[in-house]
């Protein structure tokens, strides 16, 4: 491979060949200059600049997102008892990637008792994410800093306790650690690792809060790891081991898992386990597979289900009830 020295960016030939190929370009382009420019000129005028997502709302703090005219990146803002109560900008991501020729995020989580926000930043294009801790009391970063991780973050109860990720040489999330805050890198202990270049790991925190996620999966066969969020340092355990050609995906709910497996189903199905004893033999049908819908995710909430379907190049939400037995409510709409 001539060009393997690309896989070190500061190899002495590496930027002079990109910069090289970058002059090239603009000179073999210079032409469709005023093109260039009407076709920006009429994307951005069909875009809303000025725009805001729907309020998320977390315990008592409502969570979302804006935009606003000129500024290239979102502003996260989050307001305390009421949609109508005063907004707290608490991390402006245009202010933060001033001076920076690039600005990623790589994950955002702010902890359970909503004082700290974790995130991963690169600033490098490279996707070499460092690991960021800030005080929202008092705005100040706290001094842990981790450099050349992956994608993912995860808080336990605790609001001490972070889960992040780091890449193999091949930009592959392929480790999950574990992170105490105001403790040096090196007494971090990594809680999971999949040596299956074939397999992507991630980490997540489950939706209602109980549960760190790891997940490793290929492109046809998975497995998820469970970890108590108020039990951060307990070993992960394994829903069920991976199988050739099987694939699921868990989300949490009361008491149960749900489990959305393409075992036995073509269009994949929604099958629950109880949560203290997960593995196969415990799973039972909650949708049957049907020959004519294809089972996208579920969304397990208190008293009912969201279940995201596909059917006649329609998506359709079905509120459902617990049991699965009761539809309550149905959006359809035309797929993106």
């Amino acid at each position: 491979d001539d060009y393997a020295y690309f896989k070190d960016r500061n190899h002495p030939e590496t930027i002079p060949y990109l910069e090289a190929e970058n002059r090239y370009t603009d000179a073999m382009m210079a032409h469709t200059a005023g093109l260039q420019q009407q076709l920006y000129d009429e994307m951005l005028a069909k875009i809303k600049e000025d725009d805001s997502q729907v309020p998320e709302r977390r315990d008592g703090w409502f969570y979302y997102a804006r935009t606003e005219k000129g500024k290239p990146y979102p502003i996260y803002v989050r307001k305390r008892g009421s949609v109508v109560a005063r907004e707290e900008v608490y991390f402006d991501q245009n202010a933060e990637a001033e001076g920076h020729a690039f600005y990623s995020l790589g994950g955002m989580e702010v902890s359970p008792d909503h004082h700290l926000l974790a995130v991963l930043v690169d600033t490098t294009g490279y996707e070499d994410f460092v690991l960021r801790v800030r005080d929202l009391r008092t705005g100040q970063w706290l001094s842990d800093e981790i450099e050349q991780l992956s994608w993912g973050l995860a808080w336990a109860n605790d609001n001490r306790t972070l889960f992040y990720m780091t890449p193999d040489s091949a930009k592959r999330g392929d480790a999950v650690w574990r992170h105490v805050l105001g403790t040096p890198r090196s007494a971090d202990v990594k809680v999971y690792q999949d040596d299956d270049v074939l397999f992507n790991v991630n980490v997540r925190r489950s939706r209602n809060g109980e549960w760190i996620l790891i997940s490793s999966g290929s492109f046809t066969s998975s497995e998820f790891h469970l970890i108590s969020t108020d039990r951060p340092t307990e070993r992960p355990r394994v829903i069920t081991p991976r199988r050739p050609g099987i694939e699921y995906e868990v989300e949490p709910g009361e008491g149960v898992l749900y489990i959305v497996t393409n075992e036995g189903a073509q269009n994949f199905r929604v099958m629950t386990a109880p949560i203290g004893k997960p593995d196969r033999p415990q799973w039972k049908d909650w949708l049957a597979p049907r020959a004519e819908v294809f089972v996208e995710g579920v969304m397990p909430f208190k008293h009912h289900v969201v279940v995201v379907e596909r059917r006649e190049g329609l998506r359709r939400l079905r509120i459902t009830a617990l049991d699965g037995k009761r539809d309550m409510h149905e959006v359809t709409f035309p797929e993106a």
